[in-house]
């Protein structure tokens, strides 16, 4: 483990560098406030197939004989970029945060689009109490539904053009299917915190205006475990933080 430290007098500030395991983090000044700002970036070690499935084929087997039949071909699938989601909790739960203006408001509406024959987007991160709407853009009938505790249910078959709605009221993660086509799968990450977001294209994140504090920072993708580690928010500052998956 190395350590760094930057100094300059003329310009006055400082930087420092620690390499810890799977994490490392620096601190740089930014904007003085009562908030800071979060930064970093994701790294992939290892590739992701793209016929990889989020859930069992057996239980989307026994879901789809018992309701009608099953469509297991697909030649429309396209590989997507891990949309790796990193959120903060307190250290303890994610209950009595602080909520900076800037992370209030969420939508209260947002979309999950079955397009050729994928859920877009694969992951998808929420607020508690938000609803998601399942509309269809494709030629073809899709039925959407989960088995998962958090959230179970049957959208039942709707065509193109049409969408169904979901009331997702409590934290966990739902897995969500289609019984007419097994290759559809997806993710949907409820979380009792405000402060969450997903990494580009690129594997970089950002979350700015922070409100001061200690957090627990959480990774999160659903073929891995998720890493976590405590951090410490400090006011006009900008954390930045390497995480490598798996």
């Amino acid at each position: 483990m190395k350590f760094y430290l930057i100094r300059s007098r003329a310009a006055r500030w400082f930087g420092v560098v620690v390499a810890t395991g799977l994490f490392s983090y620096c601190t740089v000044f930014a904007q003085v406030g009562e908030t800071g700002d979060l930064s970093g970036r994701v790294n992939i070690t290892q590739p992701i197939r793209e016929n990889s499935q989020i859930g069992s084929q057996e239980i989307i087997r026994l879901y789809s004989f018992s309701y009608g039949g099953y469509d297991a071909t697909s030649s429309n699938r396209v590989a997507e970029t891990p949309r790796v989601v990193i959120y903060l909790e307190s250290p303890k739960n994610a209950h009595g945060l602080k909520i900076s203006k800037k992370w209030k408001n969420a939508p209260k509406f947002v979309t999950i689009d079955q397009k050729n024959e994928q859920f877009i987007p694969h992951i998808l991160p929420i607020r508690v109490g938000t609803v998601v709407r399942f509309l269809n853009s494709d030629s073809v009938y899709h039925n959407v539904f989960s088995l998962s505790p958090v959230k179970s249910f049957d959208l039942g078959k709707y065509p193109r053009g049409q969408y169904r709605s979901v009331k997702f009221d409590k934290p966990g993660v739902v897995n969500v299917y289609c019984d007419i086509h097994t290759h559809m799968s997806a993710y949907i990450l409820v979380l009792d915190t405000p402060y969450f977001t997903q990494i580009d294209s690129t594997g970089h994140f950002k979350m700015e205006q922070i409100p001061a504090g200690e957090y627990r920072l959480v990774a999160w993708y659903g073929r891995w475990p998720k890493k976590s580690q405590p951090i410490k928010i400090i006011a006009g500052k900008e954390l930045k933080v390497n995480i490598t998956f798996p």
